[in-house]
């Protein structure tokens, strides 16, 4: 028994012993890292798991006192921290470098905490982004990825990083100002969770890939050259039902009058897009913008003003053209202006169809439409009274009654092609039956007190009703016989 006790003693004091020589063997290796500096002061924080560090910041400065091991270190602390949420790392790393920190990173699993990596401007391509793909793959907490400024990301870089973030839930992709010209590699991945894509700058012209990304909600492609092409690929997601996009920006695209009239279309019942920037695509001319101050406003008809203008874009940047002097384009420029200001109110379409098509002249916005104004061919009398409520309703409260009536003998037969007539007498059809279940349950009501009220007469009578008839038959038949006995006398 006391041998083995002491043999127990002798293991403990040996593993104590140990865990000593590890100890202080990685303080030598920090102290040699690090020193004591600002950073090292940081990074130990890391090391020691302090709950109240979210997040490492580190840059240029930074990076000339760290050596490759320091890297690896770094990367280490962070794999085993459980409260880092986020780390920038600017214009410090070279394939080397990147290499010790993704190998380190990658050697904690899927424990670390991580959600944001932000490495802009660094100098890492191939091989260490492969060193990332294992980290990647595992680490499930991980939401916003940022590699902009990286000349050495191209598309075969590219390609390892997409298919390393295949049904990851990455919500936040940045490739800005990279050497990217080609993105067939998302179309052969999915990224369910994916909002926000910037891809600025590269030098992309098919971007075919992103058609089917509906969960997309902001995307960034300005200074590429996408064109037409790009604009046809665009209209797809646009017009897809199940399309998030709400912020559009693709200036400096190469996009001309033709692209327009593609984007203008696909956004005819589109109701998610809000912001959209066209900047800097200077082959747009006049005709690109009566494009969209027809999409904005259709001034055709009632019908095309209400149900196939834009009622949801409130942001649209198209290109300065301070050098023509034609006043046309102020004027339009003015009522795109006007257009998206009404979007940004309530029930815009109504309130253009009021503006613009019951309580104003519209010449001047249909002559620069190139469509004919509205007559006063059509008469009060062709209202059907059975969906004129719903035209009123339409009209509303905001035009006075002789404007009212005016707006009315004008525009019959356009209002009532907004009412669905149907519907309108599916619902009165409905109001009768309602009202015929409500008489027939009065009916059986006033019934009901019937039979109570016979009961109670019923039940005041003191001869029952059969013998009480037949002595009243009785009582008249010997009435009668005296009667003519009388007149015999």
């Amino acid at each position: 028994m006391a041998s083995s006790e002491s043999d127990t003693l002798t293991r403990n004091s040996n593993m104590a012993s140990n865990e000593s020589n590890r100890e202080e063997e990685e303080q030598q290796q920090f102290d040699q890292a690090f020193g004591n500096t600002q950073l090292g002061i940081r990074v130990k924080r890391i090391r020691n798991n302090d709950p109240d560090l979210c997040r490492l910041s580190l840059d240029r400065r930074d990076s000339y006192i760290l050596s490759d091991r320091a890297w690896g270190l770094i990367g280490r602390y962070i794999a085993n921290n459980n409260y880092l949420k986020s780390i920038y790392i600017y214009s410090s790393l070279c394939d080397s470098k990147a290499s010790k920190l993704f190998d380190a990173l990658a050697g904690g699993g899927n424990r670390s905490s991580l959600k944001v990596i932000n490495l802009r401007e660094n100098n890492f391509g191939i091989a260490g982004v492969r060193r990332l793909v294992p980290f990647l793959q595992n680490c499930q907490n991980l939401s916003e990825i940022n590699l902009s400024a990286n000349n050495n990301i191209d598309n075969v870089v590219f390609e390892v990083l997409a298919n390393a973030l295949n049904g990851s839930p990455i919500e936040e992709l940045s490739l800005n100002s990279c050497s990217i010209d080609d993105l067939s590699a998302l179309g052969n991945c999915s990224l369910p969770l994916l909002e926000t894509l910037q891809l600025e700058k590269n030098s992309l012209q098919s971007i075919a890939a992103l058609e089917n990304y509906t969960n997309l909600q902001t995307l960034y492609l300005s200074g590429n050259d996408i064109g037409i092409d790009g604009c046809r690929s665009l209209s797809y997601l646009l017009q897809n039902e199940d399309s998030s996009l709400h912020t559009l920006d693709i200036d400096n695209n190469e996009i001309d009058d033709e692209g327009v009239e593609i984007i203008t279309h696909s956004l005819k019942h589109n109701t998610k897009l809000e912001l959209l920037n066209l900047d800097g695509n200077d082959n747009i001319t006049q005709k690109g913008f009566t494009a969209f101050l027809k999409l904005l406003v259709d001034v055709s008809s009632i019908v095309n003003t209400y149900k196939n203008s834009n009622h949801t874009l409130t942001d649209l940047t198209l290109p300065s053209d301070e050098d023509d002097e034609d006043d046309n384009d102020d004027d339009i420029s003015m009522y795109i202006d006007v257009m998206l200001e009404k979007n940004r109110g309530d029930n815009p379409g109504r309130r253009k169809v009021i503006d613009y098509q019951l309580d104003t002249d519209i010449t001047e916005l249909a002559n620069l439409q190139g469509v004919p104004c509205t007559t006063n061919s059509s008469l009060y009398a062709q209202i059907d009274p059975v969906v004129l409520p719903d035209v009123l309703a339409i009209v509303g409260k905001e035009l006075l009654v002789t404007d009212m009536y005016g707006a009315l003998v004008t525009t019959a037969s356009d209002l009532m092609s907004l009412v669905n007539k149907p519907a309108v007498l599916k619902e009165r059809i409905n109001d009768k039956k309602k009202q015929i279940t409500e008489y027939n349950q009065k009916i059986g009501v006033l019934n009901a007190e019937i039979n109570e009220l016979n009961e109670e007469l019923q039940s005041l009578s003191i001869i029952p009703a059969e013998v009480s008839n037949d002595n009243m038959v009785s009582e008249n038949n010997d009435s009668g016989k005296k009667k003519r006995r009388l007149d015999s006398c």
